[in-house]
């Protein structure tokens, strides 16, 4: 059973207070005509900026955040609907010009990593994620690494210790005999991070409307009321919602065991929300 039963924020009445509201390195978040904006003019690849809505940060004071002391508050079974779009682009084929950078999404995640990049705990995931270039997150074998995805990670579970030391063998294997591919060790880290994704072929500057269903053991994700991810495979501990963009990269590729996190410089953009709706389902 969730803690929390049901969240309808449509926004016509300011923010609900149960977000907790974080704006770092100019970032802003305001509300016009019923719609939740998170914006910055601009970002610096010398600092971090973020403009994020969540339910599970603690806060030190001044909007600062405190790492240690998360609580959350989800469980399925239940269905998320959020209505957005972007000021930019998510794919190329808007030109080099007219792509969002950094990474932006909506859903719940368990935030494994900290501020600097630091492996926290094993990732648990179900949301709609975007990574722009150079991100190359290679958790899917014959899928880009970045763009806007449906994307649900489960690695809490009890199998990952044996695949762990039987992917590290055959990465120590083919970092030997085949660097360039690791096609092998690819594959193994799928099953050892139980990734499974699905691109959003999607003009992310219109208006959509992303659903997504967990349940206990399937994951299922919608666009304007289109299938667009359907897995028997789940987050099985609480996890926390979060809504974000920020001006971060991140690289994780089996190609020569790479794992960097990075900031990037950007132009003005935003992301628009008109609501955001979680209520539970029957499994």
């Amino acid at each position: 059973m969730n803690r929390n039963i049901n969240i309808y924020d449509d926004f016509d009445h300011g923010i609900n207070p149960t977000w907790v509201q974080i704006t770092t390195g100019g970032g802003k978040i305001r509300i016009h005509n019923s719609v939740l904006r998170m914006s910055f003019n601009y970002a610096n690849k010398e600092s971090y900026t973020d403009v994020q809505l969540d339910d599970y940060t603690l806060q030190l004071g001044y909007g600062l955040p405190m790492q240690s002391k998360f609580v959350f508050k989800w469980t399925p079974p239940l269905k998320m609907t959020i209505r957005s779009r972007f000021s930019l682009h998510t794919t190329k084929e808007g030109g080099e010009d007219n792509i969002f950078l950094g990474t932006a999404g909506f859903g719940f995640w368990n935030n494994p990593f900290s501020i600097s990049g630091n492996v926290l705990t094993l990732p648990e995931v179900i949301w709609f994620f975007y990574s722009s270039p150079p991100s190359n997150i290679d958790l899917v074998p014959n899928l880009y690494g970045y763009g806007w995805k449906a994307q649900v990670i489960h690695s809490n579970r009890l199998e990952v210790l044996p695949l762990s030391i039987h992917t590290s063998i055959i990465g120590l294997i083919e970092l030997i005999i085949d660097k360039k591919n690791m096609k092998c060790t690819r594959y193994n880290i799928q099953k050892l991070s139980g990734t499974h994704e699905s691109i959003l072929n999607v003009d992310a500057t219109l208006w959509h409307t992303y659903s997504l269903e967990w349940r206990k053991n399937k994951s299922t994700f919608y666009v304007d009321g289109d299938i667009v991810l359907d897995v028997n495979q789940a987050p099985t501990q609480s996890l926390g919602f979060v809504v974000w963009i920020d001006n971060q990269y991140a690289i994780f590729t089996p190609k020569g065991l790479k794992f960097e996190f990075g900031k990037l410089n950007t132009k003005k953009q935003w992301m628009d929300i008109d609501y955001i709706n979680i209520e539970q389902i029957n499994d």
